[in-house]
């Protein structure tokens, strides 16, 4: 799991082509402070390099492939070994990321033109009724128990018999067949984890972006966070991040998805509109 505990933030500068620049980078690390900044320095002079000679910084530079800023709210480990945390991501939400239980992300088809002159007659987008047939066809052609999640604007989906290795062939072709959307399916190999949203997104709430973003510039840019923090938990207790439609198969649950299931549950589900 790409989780750093540690950030770090570095600005250098330098004249290019005749103007001042100042280039802001951030190192990370999941075991000190002097490492963070250790790696921050290191990129910022990877980025000063190729400013100045044309040299390309290393393939394992490439912002796809980073550890995303975000802050740790807690997290599960085993033998030394993170197996799940709760991250706060830059739009505000709060995220569960795991090491091998595996979520799939399925997003609602997209309507055609006359999807959409319908529903100005049903006053609303037609359900989808393909992905939980999908899914029980699913887990019972691979010997699976999966619980299925109706979410605002698709499904989710979650293992509970059986583990994954993120970005593996096995993992890859299951989220597949589930139907899973491509870019969270990047997402899950370059994070080296599977991801979901456990908190209602603020735009769907009337609010706007958080003010800052982790880690903090300054003392007063994490306060003005925290203001918008207690402004926007206040607006969420209100909604729910998905609900669950049905638990498909029959296969024994794996003891690590039932503890990620009820940590899950216990954020997401709720009575209240879907956001």
């Amino acid at each position: 799991m790409k989780i750093r505990r540690y950030w770090s933030r570095h600005a250098a500068s330098l004249e290019h082509q005749g103007e001042p620049w100042t280039i802001t980078c951030f190192g990370a690390s999941d075991n000190s402070p002097e490492q963070a900044h250790s790696d921050a320095l290191d990129r910022a002079a990877q980025i000063l390099r190729y400013l100045r000679d044309g040299q390309r910084p290393a393939d394992d530079y490439a912002y796809a492939d980073r550890p995303l800023r975000e802050e740790i709210l807690d997290e599960t480990v085993e033998g030394g070994r993170r197996i799940a945390a709760l991250t706060r991501n830059a739009s505000g939400n709060v995220v569960l990321n795991t090491a091998d239980v595996l979520f799939a992300d399925i997003d609602d088809p997209k309507p055609g033109f006359l999807d959409r002159i319908a529903a100005l007659f049903r006053g609303g987008r037609k359900e989808d009724s393909e992905t939980p047939e999908r899914t029980r066809a699913v887990a019972e052609r691979n010997g699976l128990r999966i619980r299925l999640y109706r979410t605002r604007g698709g499904y989710r989906a979650l293992v509970t018999s059986r583990l994954y290795e993120p970005g593996s062939a096995k993992a890859e072709a299951l989220l597949a067949e589930l139907g899973s959307d491509p870019l969270y399916v990047r997402l899950c190999r370059t994070q080296e984890s599977f991801r979901a949203r456990l908190s209602p997104k603020a735009w769907r709430l009337g609010l706007p972006r958080p003010p800052a973003r982790f880690p903090w510039a300054t003392p007063a840019a994490e306060a003005a966070f925290r203001q918008w923090l207690r402004d926007y938990e206040t607006a969420a207790a209100q909604y729910a991040t998905c609900r669950l439609v049905e638990e498909y198969g029959t296969a024994r649950t794996e003891p690590r998805a039932v503890s990620v299931t009820r940590m899950h549950d216990r954020h997401a589900l709720g009575d209240g509109e879907l956001a």
